[in-house]
């Protein structure tokens, strides 16, 4: 038998078994291997203890498991200029999101994370097309770990593209996904802008126009587009 202290919900993992869920601060485990065993118990609240139990046929064993205080941790995400807050901005803490609105920032790009166990960690940051590496992060029993603020740098352009996605839009092909700072952007391309022909020759399809937007690094490219009804053209050269 292995009683937890002061545990409302908790999971068991013992042997490399399924964790086993229950409510209480008790829980019995039968037909378990005659061996050592170290019993894992995480709360719901993000507390967790555990204990290496010894396990011997034919015997019963007991263990009382102290449960250690969750921890949290804070921060803000800004964009790559360090001056502007992300609003809404994903947040991955080891490989998952948390249902609901807990893994996103505020409207000043600040979050908090709590009811974390103690140990390490791992945080990634995302926001559309930016995304932050994930970061590895150690926190006490307690812990209120402030992380400070989380730059999110400027997506990366292909080399040989023009940092932009195409996509149907009705009977045209339509520009979309258009990423920041690359040569679309700095050509002054918006999403949604309806293209009409690359280097003079009309775009049959997204994919057509994927292909043929692509070319040597550094070399040019001419995009004919149409914006709430007037035409123009302009001189894209392709990311290095």
């Amino acid at each position: 038998m292995v009683t937890p202290v002061d545990s409302s919900r908790a999971l068991w993992n013992g042997s490399g078994g399924s964790p086993l869920e229950f409510a209480g601060d008790r829980f019995d485990l039968y037909d378990q291997p005659g061996v050592d065993v170290t019993v894992v118990v995480k709360t719901a609240d993000g507390r967790s203890g555990s204990q290496t139990v010894a396990l011997r046929p034919g015997q019963e064993a007991s263990a009382t498991i102290a449960l250690q205080e969750s921890a949290a941790i804070a921060g803000r995400v800004l964009r790559t200029d360090g001056q502007q807050p992300v609003a809404g901005a994903l947040l991955v803490l080891d490989g998952s999101a948390r249902p609901g609105s807990g893994s996103l920032t505020g409207g000043d790009g600040r979050f908090r994370l709590g009811g974390l166990a103690a140990g390490s960690h791992s945080l990634a940051v995302r926001a559309g097309q930016y995304a932050a590496p994930p970061q590895s992060l150690t926190v006490n029993p307690g812990q209120s770990l402030d992380l400070g603020d989380i730059v999110l740098p400027l997506p990366r352009t292909a080399s040989g593209t023009i940092g932009a996605r195409f996509f149907n839009s009705g009977t045209a092909v339509a520009m979309g996904s258009i990423v920041p700072g690359g040569p679309a952007d700095l050509a002054g391309i918006h999403e949604g802008d309806l293209l009409l022909a690359l280097d003079g020759v009309a775009a049959q399809s997204p994919a057509d126009a994927t292909v043929r937007s692509q070319g040597a690094p550094g070399t040019p490219v001419s995009v004919s587009l149409q914006r709430d009804g007037q035409p123009g053209t302009v001189q894209v050269v392709r990311a290095p």
